[in-house]
């Protein structure tokens, strides 16, 4: 089984499972000659604790080292988790995201090797919801490139849930508490770095030197990592369960079921044996709960006479006999003929399926009594009384599949068999039933109309005596009532922007749940900022050796995009504190424009992108997040220093589309946003931003027509403050002079004077 070196009188078996029996005996061996064995030692292992480990906040994690057998290009990593504060973020790449690490093989590093991700599970900081991401592999579509993919549910501190993520043929999921939350569907020509040298990890993702990226603050239990999709209904049937024996497919599970030491064993079959690193961790009892349930599909047949259902209604009308009701005959007739038409109505009542459940399939069972050429079925738009409703009640006319008695679109039909008569089964759109329990759209039930020229059938109805020959509505949906968010709040007291009636006032709110339950109220307020209060104003000097591609080309290896996410991710986190009402980036937010080294001619945008998107909707609570421009300089033009040529990757990214609108954004010169501005207040004060792209020293043709655009804003707008921005402005030197002296009226270039002076300090 195993050879231990001399001296060694110990030896772990990680192989062992819980409540088997083992027997071991033992030998000596030296160079040449092996002892007899000892006699057999038995024993039963234990059953695994309900342990589960807490990393604590100070940033304590697993390590499982290279672990080369944990690569995979299919996978399924899952763990439950209880997080019990904000942790740790970070980057999972150049087009990643910033997340908690649960599960990590790898983090960002870099791109287009061996040492991009495998695998990456956590929780991204922004939203809190669920999150994964990974990166592509050597013969995959674009090596190195990141695909996050987030969830939508958020996750609430101290409370037990399970996350998931899979992947394989293209197709990248995630799932929280065993419910889908997030679908990608990649092409089959994408696929993992499943060849990752870098590090396998719990609570952390860890690069292929050792270095670790993000912490988990919260509780593990039970993880596992499969070398194949696991499916909906798989993830659910071990979900609640402790795996202890050897599985298909498994290549990890870790129980955390030790409940002391630094050593995390492998189990289940699998040996792979990690460290705690770190200090403030704890092993906890009681772990995970296990006990997630899951509301499964419910089948219901409606059908007259059958478990005391009594709610089918059916009829038809008839042009030869224009005034007789038909509701109570044993069969209901759908016929074409000239002046000898007959067209059938039939609705069932659907007051038993719950509000709020989600219908998944519905179909309908009819017996032909008389043999026919088919019919289809219109939804109704209109009421009708099987007692009362006659070809004379409704005008001397048969009811219409012209959007006002019925929809003239078809929702199901029946295509007919001629000479047939039995039972036959007709599909029925799911949303058809949900739109009617929904109550999106009236139940009015069908319209019936015979498809045929000359013919048509008769159907046996609710009134036939052979109950199982009646009109039956067969019905698949899951009932999700049992937890339906609450309604959105109306009414509050004091209103917006209401004179408050005292310094204490009372706070009301009009609230209902449609599942009747109790509802807990919180109200939330910040002290409103005065007229004349402090703010700030950001300005986010050249970027340009953070996006740079190659990494730390310019900067003697330094610098790199986490920097600028960090500048943005410090406004997001201060944007309250400092009353941050304005960001400006003042140009060469990129090295190379449109020419950037490499097969990615829009990688340097790509991490301006998601810079820039920190301070945005939705990582920032506010609808059109933290107002902001980017000015264009010499660096970011499509041609350096040429601001007549188009600067095409700017405005892919930064154009007017991204800003429209945003209540903020102004408008733009001309057919780019190459020079645009915005209109913000803070303060008290109203302002207007005017951002003007780099044009060289000396220039004055092609920059006069901007500037005039800049100086009829200035006038269009007399009662704002302006601030004009731009990545060339003065010259050198002290004192310095506007590289546009002589090209504005007097007044606006003094007043531009100024504003660049502020500007550049």
């Amino acid at each position: 089984m195993a050879t231990v070196n001399a001296n060694t009188n110990s030896y772990s078996d990680v192989t062992a499972t819980a409540l088997n029996e083992y027997c071991y005996r033992v030998r000596a061996k030296n160079c040449t000659v092996n002892s007899g064995y000892t006699g057999s030692t038995c024993a039963t292992t234990p059953a695994e604790g309900n342990y589960a480990l807490d990393l604590g906040s100070a940033g304590s994690y697993i390590t499982f080292g290279q672990a080369m057998s944990l690569s995979t290009q299919n996978f399924t990593i899952e763990t439950w988790f209880k997080r019990t504060g904000t942790g740790t973020a970070n980057t999972t790449g150049s087009g990643g995201i910033d997340m908690i690490p649960l599960i990590a093989k790898g983090s960002q590093e870099a791109d287009g090797s061996n040492v991009d991700a495998n695998y990456i599970l956590g929780i991204q900081s922004a939203t809190n919801v669920i999150a994964a991401d990974f990166e592509e592999g050597t013969g995959s579509t674009s090596p190195g490139s990141n695909h996050p993919i987030t969830g939508t549910t958020i996750i609430t501190n101290n409370v037990w849930h399970h996350a998931a993520a899979t992947f394989e043929n293209g197709v990248f999921k995630i799932y929280l508490d065993g419910v889908l939350e997030a679908s990608a569907n990649l092409s089959s020509s994408v696929f993992p770095q499943g060849a990752s040298i870098q590090h396998a990890a719990l609570g952390t993702m860890i690069n292929s030197t050792g270095t670790t990226f993000g912490k988990f603050q919260g509780v593990l239990d039970e993880a596992r990592i499969w070398n194949y999709e696991r499916t909906e209904a798989q993830l659910r049937s071990t979900i609640n369960t402790q795996i202890t024996t050897s599985q298909s497919g498994l290549l990890a599970r870790w129980g955390l079921n030790e409940g002391s030491g630094t050593i995390v064993n492998g189990s289940a079959g699998t040996t792979f044996t990690g460290t705690i690193t770190g200090t403030g961790w704890n092993w906890i009892t009681p772990g995970s709960p296990f006990n997630i349930t899951f509301n499964t599909p419910t089948t219901l047949s409606l059908q007259d006479g059958v478990n005391s259902y009594t709610g089918t209604r059916d009829t038809y009308t008839y042009d030869v006999s224009p005034g007789t009701v038909r509701g109570g005959e044993t069969t209901f007739v759908q016929d074409k003929n000239t002046a000898d038409d007959r067209v059938s109505l039939l609705r069932f009542d659907l007051s038993s399926i719950p509000a709020g459940s989600t219908i998944q399939s519905a179909t309908l069972q009819f017996y032909v009594d008389v043999e026919g050429q088919g019919f289809n079925m219109h939804r109704m738009l209109v009421p009708w009384d099987e007692a009362t409703v006659t070809f004379t009640s409704i005008g001397n006319r048969h009811f219409a599949a012209n959007n006002t008695d019925a929809e003239s679109a078809i929702n199901t039909n029946w295509p007919g068999v001629d000479g047939y008569t039995g039972l036959i089964t007709v599909s029925v759109p799911a949303s058809t039933i949900q739109n009617w329990i929904d109550g999106t759209l009236t139940n009015n039930g069908w319209l019936m109309i015979a498809t045929h020229a000359d013919d048509g059938q008769q159907l046996r109805s609710r009134e036939y005596v052979t109950a199982a020959d009646r009109p039956k509505l067969t019905i698949t949906y899951v009932n999700s009532s049992t937890n339906l968010p609450p309604d959105l709040p109306t009414n509050p007291s004091p209103a917006n922007n209401a004179a408050s009636p005292s310094t204490s006032p009372t706070l009301c709110t009009a609230v209902s749940d449609a599942d009747n339950t109790n509802l807990e109220v919180r109200f939330y307020g910040r002290k409103k900022t005065n007229s004349g209060a402090k703010f700030t104003i950001v300005g986010l000097p050249d970027t340009q050796f953070y996006t740079e591609e190659v990494q730390g080309t310019n900067s003697n290896g330094g610098g790199h995009n986490g920097i600028f996410k960090s500048q943005t991710q410090w406004i997001a986190d201060h944007r309250i504190d400092s009353s941050i009402a304005f960001v400006v980036q003042l140009g060469d937010c990129v090295q190379n424009g449109d020419n950037p080294p490499g097969a990615d001619d829009q990688i340097e945008w790509k991490r301006a992108d998601t810079s820039m998107k920190k301070i945005e909707f939705p990582n920032v609570p506010v609808s059109d997040g933290v107002p902001y421009g980017i000015c264009v300089g010499n660096h970011d033009q499509g041609t350096y220093g040429n601001p007549d040529l188009a600067s095409n990757n700017y405005n892919s990214f930064f154009g007017s589309s991204r800003f429209s609108g945003r209540a903020y954004y102004g408008g733009h010169y001309g057919t780019d946003n190459d020079n645009h501005y915005e209109l913000f207040t803070a303060g008290g004060i109203d302002f207007i931003h005017i951002s003007i792209e780099y044009y060289p020293n000396g220039t004055t043709a092609s920059l006069q027509p901007v500037l005039d655009w800049a100086d009829g804003l200035l006038k269009t707008y007399p009662n704002r403050k302006g601030i004009l921005s731009s990545h060339n402005m003065l010259t050198t030197g002290n004192s310095a002079n506007l590289c546009w002296q002589g090209m504005l009226p007097e007044k606006d270039a003094a007043l531009m004077y100024l504003m660049a002076i502020l500007s550049i300090q």
